[in-house]
């Protein structure tokens, strides 16, 4: 067989086997296995658990906002306000703080007409997504492999011209090919026949981390109630409010004190998030190749 291309860097001759990897033999005679390579990686078809959300967790805080006006509800615009402000900390406990003392006047008229009470302050947590999928995907594997077998007679370069050499005869199915690791071009005489093959593959593949989006539908309820006394025991009116709206409540009749008010039955209503993630994503692909440059 021709010598190897004068470029040394490649091998002296072996014989070859090219086929399907699940039918790779073994070496002929007393020939020794040297090496397989493979190609077509085949990638299996993958799928990842679909992600989930749980509910969101939140909390409620009671209304900041406690004002007395001038006029009915209807008719507040514009009309002389007089605050009753809550405790700056307040988890809506009974308070006096900042009364309103009965048949105070407002130019002429009663300022307890009516009482706006503003919104709840929500604050939502957020949701918890599900764990990374835990679904083993399939291990991709090789289509075609290259049995690489001792290619040299012993009687070497014996008996043979300066730019030949002995090599065994080679079996059905193998052939006499020079190799070099890496993608590489062949000679244009002799070993002209290329097969690109690769010793192994990186496999990235893997499913993305579960997260949630922005909390949707939760809301915050509660009933508020104002009393004429300074300890919650005389009973004035009472209202519900939510995170999304307040209430004015009329007084009936006008210029009654605000003597003290309380928030109570506070409720948090979890809303829904959007889940995302759980695709497939990275890549398997073969790496570290080897060209075989075989005689046709």
């Amino acid at each position: 067989m021709p010598l190897r291309p004068t470029n040394y860097a490649w091998s002296f001759p072996h014989l070859v086997w090219f086929g399907p990897a699940d039918m790779a033999p073994t070496c002929p005679g007393n020939l020794l296995h040297q090496f397989t390579r493979y190609r077509k990686l085949i990638v299996p078809a993958a799928s990842c658990d679909a992600c989930t959300c749980s509910s969101s967790t939140g909390s409620c805080t009671p209304p900041s906002t406690f004002v007395a006006h001038a006029a009915v509800c209807d008719l507040v615009s514009g009309a002389a306000e007089t605050p009753f402000t809550s405790p700056d900390v307040w988890d809506g406990a009974c308070t006096a703080e900042n009364a309103v003392p009965a048949s105070l006047d407002c130019g002429g008229v009663p300022c307890v007409q009516s009482l706006t009470v503003g919104k709840l302050g929500k604050t939502d947590g957020g949701c918890a997504p599900s764990a990374p999928s835990t679904l083993p995907l399939p291990e991709p594997h090789w289509g075609e492999a290259a049995v690489a077998c001792e290619g040299l007679e012993d009687s070497g370069l014996a008996a043979c011209a300066d730019d030949e050499m002995c090599v065994p005869l080679a079996n059905a199915g193998y052939q006499s090919c020079v190799f070099l690791e890496g993608d590489a071009t062949c000679p244009i005489e002799g070993y002209t026949e290329r097969h690109v093959y690769y010793r192994t593959f990186t496999n990235t593949r893997t499913c993305s981390v579960c997260s949630c989006g922005a909390v949707e539908g939760s809301a915050c309820t509660a009933a508020v109630t104002a009393y004429k006394d300074d300890a919650c025991g005389a009973f004035l009116l009472g209202t519900s409010v939510s995170s999304d709206k307040g209430a004015c409540i009329d007084m009936s009749p006008a210029g009654q004190p605000l003597g003290s008010k309380r928030v109570t039955d506070l409720l948090y209503t979890s809303g829904t998030c959007a889940p995302s993630g759980g695709e497939l994503e990275g890549v398997a692909e073969p790496s570290e190749p080897i060209t075989f440059c075989c005689v046709p």
